[in-house]
């Protein structure tokens, strides 16, 4: 038979209800007979959170997608994907934390190193935003160690699950220093086809060097996470978010 349970709910809210109203009956009767004995107790204050120091390490994918590149080209021939790494100091107090980072990433276009655009020219090609081939000239372009170092601030916070588990999330801001060189050759084409583009002959722009590099790149952060505490001093953390870059990772610390 089919028992009803509607009742179910209620019962629980009014059983929970009564035994909160017993425990809180102890401390009330405790703080009266202590009031009898000593009327010169003191209430209890409870202590501020500690400042905890840590150190870690990072470990991170940055992608920038081949369609996300095309917002501002016409013609990418590839995305970017690279493995970056970096250093933080953890400032944290109850359930915030103060993060300094340092990080460094390549940041090349899969198929678009010296060597690689020398054995597949079409796969360099790139063509600009509002241009079109073969009655546009593109550009063979080549990216020669370029990547950038960062430092970033960013503030996490952190809500508990349970004493190993928690979600963090943050935002902060930084700077980028580019390093590398971006190098551009113009070449024609004589079909639609990236495969017919070549040098055009007496190029005035012979691998000239990208001058559009900005020396300093603001750094925008935003990341959503889980950190897991397999003891109280140590802290991992898996996270996806975006450093002006989408990027998605891990970092590991130790507190003191």
């Amino acid at each position: 038979m089919r028992r009803d349970t509607t009742n179910k709910p209620v019962i629980t809210v009014i059983l929970s209800v009564l035994v909160l109203l017993v425990l809180g009956a102890f401390p009330a009767v405790a703080r009266a007979d202590t009031d009898d004995d000593d009327d010169t107790a003191t209430p209890t204050v409870a202590s501020p959170a500690k400042v905890e120091w840590g150190v870690g390490f990072r470990l991170r994918n940055v992608r920038i997608p081949k369609g996300l590149l095309e917002l501002f080209v016409d013609r990418a021939p590839a995305g970017v994907s690279s493995t970056g790494f970096g250093i933080e100091g953890v400032r944290r107090k109850g359930n915030m934390e103060l993060i300094l980072g340092l990080e460094y990433e390549k940041l090349i276009p899969d198929g678009g190193t010296l060597s690689e655009c020398q054995s597949d020219t079409a796969g360099c090609i790139w063509i600009d935003k509002g241009d079109m081939i073969p009655q546009d000239e593109p550009d063979l372009v080549e990216f020669d160690g370029f990547g950038w170092f960062t430092i970033d601030f960013t503030f996490a916070w952190r809500n508990q699950f349970t004493k190993q588990l928690a979600l963090r999330y943050g935002a902060g801001i930084g700077i980028g220093i580019p390093f590398g060189k971006i190098l551009r050759t113009d070449y024609v084409c004589t079909t639609s086809d990236p495969g017919s583009c070549f040098q055009k002959p007496n190029a005035e722009h012979l691998r000239d060097e990208e001058k559009g590099v900005p020396p300093v790149l603001p750094v925008i952060n935003a990341m959503v996470g889980l950190q897991f505490n397999p003891i109280e001093q140590v802290a991992i953390n898996i996270e996806i978010g975006i450093r002006t870059i989408p990027y998605f990772g891990m970092s590991a610390g130790y507190f003191f």
